[in-house]
């Protein structure tokens, strides 16, 4: 009986190391997405299908754009923001709502994942290899290489744990902080544009071809580009995201040097 126990114990033990955690954790970014904006969580098989979903829906629990939920499968999912959003740019929130997503391997270790604008581009850039044929975690992958070479970051890879669903326009510390704030230079001259969602089509759309900006997404990126290279542009976005309620947002001495991608 005891020998009995001990094994059973030992499965419990083995079991629960296998799978540490069943949550799935992040913020919605654009800015930050408002409390009560809405977040969809799908499965997805190996052709980026959606085979199942969370069907009881999350809010965004407050105004750093946080979400969680539980009782998540290991595998590959996608995440959806859906709502208004704090303007990081015009330091008020939007008026009209946008959508983002987000893709991301979850297993035992890897429970945390920000929706941002780079993770939307990365996403668009992988259901198009998908369609092409390629596995999932190649279209990843490649999508991760493309970020990195036309922004310019520094520590995004295509490593399952290091893609851009890790930075954070909030996140001025740590491993990512330059490309948290590259991130938020960009985030914030698209705001400096207007953009929406119609901007943002393009962009997607742009993007999701070849990993570049040169087609119908070209001359919107061209001008983001341009207010990118605004005088205190970053300082003054950070500012902005404090001032709602952000801790260590990037500023500039994350980023001294501007950018390649900067006109």
């Amino acid at each position: 009986m005891f020998i009995r126990t001990l094994c059973i114990l030992g499965l419990a033990v083995s079991i629960s190391a296998c799978n540490l955690t069943d949550r799935m954790a992040g913020s919605a970014q654009k800015g930050p997405f408002k409390e009560g904006a809405t977040v969809y969580l799908y499965s997805l098989d190996y052709e980026g299908y959606r085979d199942g979903y969370d069907e009881d829906d999350r809010q965004v629990s407050d105004d750093q754009g946080r979400f969680s939920f539980k009782n998540v499968s290991n595998g590959w999912i996608e995440l959806r923001v859906s709502g208004r959003y704090f303007n990081e740019y015009t330091g008020s929130h939007s008026d009209e709502a946008l959508a983002l997503d987000a893709i991301t391997e979850k297993d035992s270790f890897n429970d945390k994942a920000n929706i941002n604008l780079f993770t939307h581009l990365a996403a668009a850039r992988i259901f198009e290899r998908l369609r092409d044929g390629r596995s999932m975690y190649n279209a990843w992958s490649r999508a991760q290489t493309d970020l990195r070479e036309v922004f310019g970051l520094k520590r995004v890879t295509d490593d399952i744990d290091r893609g851009a669903e890790e930075l954070s326009v909030l996140g001025g510390e740590g491993g990512f902080s330059e490309d948290n704030a590259n991130l938020l230079l960009f985030s914030g001259a698209f705001l400096a544009i207007d953009g929406d969602a119609t901007k943002l089509l393009l962009l997607a759309d742009d993007f999701a071809d070849d990993g570049r900006f040169n087609g119908v997404g070209e001359a919107t990126f061209n001008e983001i580009a341009a207010a990118a290279s605004e005088a205190g542009l970053l300082t003054k976005l950070s500012n902005n995201l404090k001032a709602n309620g952000a801790e260590n947002p990037p500023d500039q001495d994350d980023m001294p040097v501007l950018p390649a991608w900067v006109q």
